[in-house]
């Protein structure tokens, strides 16, 4: 067990779940998709959430429940209980969690921005309807904060891919210790990788494989 915390930087369709079933083999507290967290993050001292898509009132009204009922979700708790987080909206808040967590570790899962667009494209149009993953005006929210469109749009997608990538290694470019970068396609989400870097014991399993395209 470590006592330190550790973000996953990758965006959705990076084998962020993948990451967090490693993280829990490892004997880590995990969070994947800490999604309140977005709705609060005036808790835990990130500049208050602000809704940036135009609404008609029925949206609106839908939003303002969605946001009530994470109120007894309290993000600062969850920061605590867990030592380990992966997906949306870690990769919104890295920056900060940096700031307020200065023995923090980093992990940057990635892929080939073709390779991930096609991902995406199954995602943003049919994935999370057939999985029933978070799908609401919240999550529209989220998804347009981060990639800039709430569906399949290769070209915002294209430049929301580029600039989270510069920006993570730009951020983390003068402390290579913090930032570990595991590139999904050449098989490098592996103990072997992240165990040591998180100063822990590899084991002899191989890495779980979770959530690929298609699969419940």
């Amino acid at each position: 067990m470590t006592n330190m915390k550790i973000f996953c930087t990758g965006l959705s369709r990076t084998g962020t779940t993948s990451i967090y079933e490693g993280f829990r083999y490892l004997g880590l507290r995990a969070c994947h998709f800490p999604f309140a967290i977005f709705g609060q993050p005036e808790k835990i001292g990130i500049e208050r959430f602000q809704p940036k898509l135009n609404r008609g009132l029925i949206q609106r009204w839908q939003l303002h429940r969605e946001l009530k009922a994470m109120r007894c979700h309290d993000p600062s708790e969850i920061l605590k209980k867990n030592d380990a987080f992966s997906d949306l909206p870690v990769p919104l808040y890295y920056q900060s969690f940096d700031r307020q967590f200065p023995d923090a570790k980093f992990i940057h899962t990635t892929r080939p921005m073709t390779d991930w667009l096609s991902s995406m494209e199954w995602l943003l149009d049919k994935g999370r309807y057939e999985k029933g993953w978070a799908v609401g005006e919240l999550a529209d929210e989220l998804h347009y904060s981060i990639y800039g469109c709430t569906n399949y749009d290769e070209p915002k997608l294209a430049k929301a891919w580029n600039r989270h990538e510069n920006q993570v290694r730009d951020h983390f470019s003068d402390r290579p210790d913090k930032l570990l970068v595991l590139d999904i396609s050449k098989g490098e989400l592996s103990f072997e990788k992240i165990a040591p870097f998180l100063g822990l014991e590899v084991p002899a399993d191989p890495f779980p494989s979770s959530n690929a395209k298609g699969k419940a």
